[in-house]
C-alpha cells in the first residue's frame, strides 16, 4: 500500500511567511512536517506551495516540492483544487499514493503518535 503525506501552504496569508515564522526555535510549518517524518508511516512526503521559502523549509526534511499554480494559492481558491493539483504531479512523476495524509502548514500542534494513529486508520478502512 502507498502511504503519502502531503503538507499544503501558501505564501499569500494575510500574515506574512505565517508558516515560516518561528516559533520556539523552529518554523510554524516545520512542527507537522516533522511530526509527519517521525511517524515513520509515508513512503513518499510532498509539500505544495506557491511559497519557494516554505518549499525550501520543507526540502530540508526531506519533502519534494510541488510548485503550486498562482491562482491556487489565491485567498479564494479552494484546497481541494490545491490537492488535486498536487496528485497530478505526482502522478506525472509516477507515483499514484493508495491514501493521503494532509496536513496543514501552520498546524502546530499535531503529534506523530496523531499522524500514527490517522494513518492505521485510515488502512483499516481501506481495506
Amino acid at each position: 500500500m502507498k502511504v503519502c503525506c502531503l503538507i499544503t501552504g501558501r505564501g499569500n496569508n494575510t500574515l506574512k511567511d505565517k508558516n515560516i515564522r518561528d516559533v520556539l526555535g523552529h518554523p510554524v510549518m516545520y512542527y507537522g512536517a516533522n511530526a509527519a517524518v517521525k511517524s515513520g508511516c509515508f513512503d513518499h512526503l510532498y509539500c505544495s506551495s506557491d511559497d519557494e521559502k516554505i518549499l525550501a523549509e520543507a526540502a530540508k526534511l526531506g519533502y519534494e516540492k510541488i510548485k503550486r499554480p498562482a491562482e491556487l494559492a489565491l485567498p479564494t481558491a479552494q484546497h481541494v483544487d490545491a490537492l488535486t493539483h498536487a496528485l497530478g504531479v505526482m502522478k506525472e512523476r509516477g507515483y499514484e499514493p493508495d491514501i493521503m495524509c494532509v496536513l496543514l502548514a501552520n498546524n502546530v500542534t499535531v503529534t506523530s503518535q496523531m499522524v500514527k494513529d490517522c494513518v492505521n486508520q485510515l488502512k483499516a478502512d481501506y481495506e
